[in-house]
């Protein structure tokens, strides 16, 4: 049985059985931080619904739900991935091992002598076999079909498909036996590995098994290489297999293993696909009916097939990393990693580690070799929120990458070549921060190829309704939906909203949470007084129109904090009509 253990996090200890249906039939058990998955853990840095493991006889699949800090397994992020006993995963701040103690092939007890020796004959006609055999849709349909002709035309009694995981043979499928019904599956492993290794039909006798058997094998393959060992049994009492029957087996894997390699892409595609509708999932969707908003998704439609850099422009909470998301899923990049990094958020000795990664000694606490942002993201796209805060060091290592795609890790000096997208994301005026000698000229012309700006929400009030029945709808707390009142429409409407998106989710979910009743009403609404309310809900006194422009004029010069010149560029005016229209306000 196959289960998963907590060895490092808040969860530290739990232990949790992953059981697969009877009838081989996929068994999803989902981790996250929401109550209602089926692991729960208590732990902040993962996603609600993480990642999901999904469980059949043979064998068990991680599979990432779109998770924002992804999931890892085995130190490399991972989309999906066939799971193996020891596997180490890691999801948020939370490292779990992987076991199974499905039973491993037993080669102990045996000890055969070759009858017969046979090569793989030129192809036979196989139709009615490859042809049921390309009906099948998993391993086990697959292996059922096959083992249900084979023991038809030679008379086996048990057969098995076998694998070689991490250096130890596993039963894929059966047939005529359920592996582990009866203690482990046994198999000549001597046998085995000559099958796997010379690529022969090997015929066989036992003569030191408690239960004596002629056993058949012989290795299947395909273009990706070995695909496993077919190895069928019967038991003295039966006979030997004949001639016949070797020739059959050495003809008939040869579509077993095409049909294998065909299952294995059919598994991809249907992730591919998965990836694919997890990029418009609930929490990536970009909802808004507004003109401005379409213009935005226009321009996503027009850029995400390119290969080109795009500088994504918004204030805080407008939705920069969504944009983002949707141009890396809405690319043939979707199959491969999107990595988000804000740039902000890490202390300055650690960016330039975080995004190139560092070699092992390169600074005190660098045990090891780490790879970096860049370097994962190998192949698909790096989000890098808060540009604008990245150092000069920092600026010209980005500049080598985009124009000669390597870099070199902290403490290296050996290029590292990568293939990558960037999409840079800044709430800064980059101008004015290059003017400023705050970030380089040539940087910023290499991330403006492509150029998106987010209004704010406050110039797209028309989303702001449906923006609301979204959240409410995806209420994180659960509990019947809610409705708003028209007083609280009216009040959500007239407000300024300096936070954006983030902001009125966080108005909403709190009203969800604290509010009482059905509805949601003004005063379960909790904003601040008068600051964000807009012009026109504000409190409003009639003013003369000299008046209206010196109180402007002097909320400018405040903005550019006494820069006159700065000022008089943001107004539209010549600098000396500023100094005259401040010599005339006394100012």
């Amino acid at each position: 049985m196959a289960r998963l253990i907590v060895i490092d996090g808040p969860d530290l200890g739990a232990e949790y059985k992953l059981e697969p249906l009877s009838n081989d039939s996929s068994r999803e058990t989902i981790i996250g931080r929401d109550p209602g998955v089926d692991i729960p853990l208590n732990d902040r840095a993962i996603s609600r619904e993480h990642c999901k493991i999904e469980t059949r006889l043979s064998g068990s699949r991680l599979i990432d739900l779109g998770s924002r800090n992804r999931t890892y397994l085995n130190n490399d992020p991972v989309e999906t991935c066939r799971l193996s006993n020891g596997d180490l995963l890691l999801v948020g701040d939370t490292e779990l091992r992987f076991e199974d103690d499905s039973p491993e092939v037993e080669g102990t007890a045996f000890s055969s002598t070759i009858l017969k020796e046979i090569d793989a004959p030129p192809e036979e006609n196989l139709l009615k076999l490859s042809a049921a055999l390309a009906a099948s849709g998993s391993t086990q349909e697959l292996f059922d079909e096959f083992f249900t002709w084979i023991a038809g035309e030679t008379g086996a009694q048990r057969g098995m498909l076998l694998e070689k995981a991490r250096g130890r043979w596993v039963a894929r499928a059966s047939g005529g036996v359920t592996p582990g019904e009866k203690g482990a599956p046994r198999a000549d492993m001597k046998i085995v590995e000559r099958s796997a290794k010379e690529g022969k039909t090997l015929l066989s006798r036992t003569e030191t098994s408690e239960l004596p058997a002629f056993i058949l094998s012989a290795r299947t393959a395909n273009s990706k290489g070995i695909a496993g060992v077919v190895y069928l049994e019967r038991a003295e009492t039966a006979g030997a297999f004949d001639d016949m029957a070797a020739e059959l087996l050495a003809g008939a894997v040869a579509p077993l293993g095409i049909n294998l390699e065909r299952i294995a892409e059919q598994e991809l595609l249907l992730e591919a696909n998965r990836n694919l509708l997890r990029s418009i999932s609930d929490d990536r969707k970009i909802i808004g009916e507004s003109e401005e908003l379409q213009e935005v998704l226009d321009f996503i439609q027009r850029a995400a097939p390119t290969p080109m850099t795009v500088l994504v422009q918004g204030e805080t909470g407008t939705g920069k990393e969504l944009v983002a998301s949707a141009l890396h899923y809405g690319s043939q990049r979707r199959n491969a990693p999107f990595i988000a990094l804000n740039c902000a958020a890490l202390p300055e000795n650690l960016v330039e580690s975080e995004l190139f990664g560092h070699e092992k000694g390169a600074f005190t606490g660098a045990i090891a070799r780490k790879k970096g942002r860049f370097e994962l993201a190998d192949g698909g796209t790096v989000f890098l929120d808060e540009v604008g805060e990245l150092t000069l060091s920092c600026q010209a290592k980005l500049l080598r990458l985009l124009e000669e795609r390597c870099f070199e890790r902290v403490g290296g000096t050996s290029p590292v070549k990568v293939e990558v997208r960037i999409i840079a994301a800044t709430n800064r005026n980059l101008q004015e921060a290059v003017e400023a000698k705050e970030f380089r000229e040539d940087l910023f012309y290499r991330l403006n190829v492509l150029n998106v700006l987010i209004p704010p929400l406050r110039q797209r009030t028309d989303d702001i309704l449906p923006l609301v029945d979204f959240f409410i709808a995806n209420n994180p707390a659960g509990g019947r939906p809610k409705k708003m009142t028209k007083k609280a429409e009216k009040k959500l409407l007239s407000y300024s909203w300096p936070g954006n998106v983030r902001q009125l989710r966080n108005v909403i979910e709190s009203a969800l949470v604290l509010g009482e009743g059905k509805e949601i009403r003004p005063d379960d609404l909790v904003l601040p007084e008068n600051a964000g309310l807009s012009p026109r809900a504000a409190n409003w006194e009639p003013m003369s129109l000299q008046a209206l422009e010196r109180q402007h004029v002097l909320r400018v010069l405040e903005h550019t904090e006494g820069n006159k010149k700065k000022a008089a560029e943001l107004l539209g005016i010549e600098r000396c009509t500023l100094y005259s229209k401040l010599k005339n306000y006394d100012a």
